[in-house]
């Protein structure tokens, strides 16, 4: 067998090399429009043919250069795509529709077997900001009514609007919100 490793395999593509195993820094290039920018992406390993150069990847691999070629462009994953849909809490089929798109097109921008456009990328990004900065600014207010809750229970009174403001740790929701939460929840009854 001579210097061949046990664990030699043929290239697939030209049936006539055998591959070996590499690891490093993977460079290449992505089109942007017109332009072409280089893509670095570090710290990868594959496979590659000793006699026609054939470059094979792992799932591992592809996804790391996926994912660094949408940042070279400028747009969304397929992983954060997925992960902004699920945040706002539709399925992939409400999100189309809130998109005014196919069904089919957005799943496969999520699934990465095809890359949206950059007006669509800043269509959702655009229009996911409103309804992301309303989910969030929901559940800053129900933390402030719960730890205000939490403040009855252990009968703390006398708290003015701006140690409310404080105590709730909510500097998203609005003075007159907790406010009127708070004087809801200290109301003394009875008097």
């Amino acid at each position: 067998m001579g210097n061949a490793r046990k664990d030699s395999i043929k290239c697939p593509i030209c049936d006539e090399g055998t591959l070996a195993s590499r690891e490093g820094e993977f460079v290449t290039e992505v089109r942007c429009g017109t332009a072409k920018k280089e893509l670095r992406v570090g710290n990868i390993s594959w496979d590659e043919c000793d006699a026609c150069g054939e470059k094979i990847f792992d799932d591992n691999a592809m996804r790391q250069i996926s994912d660094a070629r949408y940042e070279a462009i400028g747009l969304l994953t397929p992983s954060e795509l997925k992960e902004i849909r699920k945040r706002i809490g539709y399925t992939q089929e409400q999100m189309a529709a809130f998109l005014s798109i196919g069904n089919k097109t957005y799943c496969r921008w999520e699934n990465g077997s095809s890359i949206q456009t950059k007006s669509m990328d800043t269509l959702i990004r655009c229009a996911t900001r409103d309804k992301l900065s309303e989910l969030q600014k929901k559940e800053r207010v129900k933390q402030a009514v719960d730890y205000l809750a939490r403040l009855k229970e252990k009968r703390l009174h006398g708290l003015e609007e701006e140690e409310l403001r404080v105590a709730a740790h909510s500097k998203d929701a609005s003075s007159s919100e907790i406010t009127k939460f708070g004087l809801k929840l200290f109301e003394r009854k009875g008097k």
